[in-house]
């Protein structure tokens, strides 16, 4: 319980710092700071994106709201941009906890997906995303291997 704790106050201190930045921002896209919700089952919760580039973003998720707890970091790389909408693929890490009863797990997983975010409006986007990620807990035996995830963002 002690690691989920820790898990989450440290992902509340660096999304802080992040959404900071976001009065800062750049004018068009690249540059700029999004904050939102992403889901991606069984773990959900906030999350906080940065534009580096036209086809690379940064995003840092905290799912503090599953029955798994995630705190990882993805690169999405558009490639396909239309005007409404840009199709991704994305690589992510993470440290993945369990903790129910007498059971306290935190391992390690890595994995990747496909994606496509809509712009529902210049500073309001929706995505859904599906995914695979390699998590191996010893004790929880319900985690996916194949996951579907969507989000909702908006950008300052």
């Amino acid at each position: 319980m002690f690691l989920k704790n820790k898990i989450i106050t440290s992902s509340l201190l660096v999304s802080a710092l992040l959404v900071s930045g976001a009065a800062m921002a750049k004018p068009s896209k690249e540059g700029q700071y999004s904050v939102g919700f992403q889901s991606s089952w069984p773990s959900y919760g906030l999350s906080t994106k940065y534009e580096t580039s036209d086809v690379l973003t940064l995003q840092a998720t905290l799912g503090a709201l599953g029955t798994v707890t995630n705190l990882g970091g993805r690169v999405l790389y558009k490639f396909k941009k239309m005007p409404e909408y840009d199709l991704y693929g994305f690589g992510s890490v993470g440290v993945y906890n369990y903790s129910s009863g007498v059971i306290d797990e935190s391992v390690f997983g890595f994995g990747g997906g496909v994606g496509m975010e809509y712009d529902l409006s210049k500073e309001l986007t929706v995505n859904a995303e599906l995914g695979m990620s390699i998590v191996n807990f010893d004790e929880y035996t319900g985690y996916s291997t194949v996951g579907i995830g969507i989000g909702l963002h908006y950008w300052f």
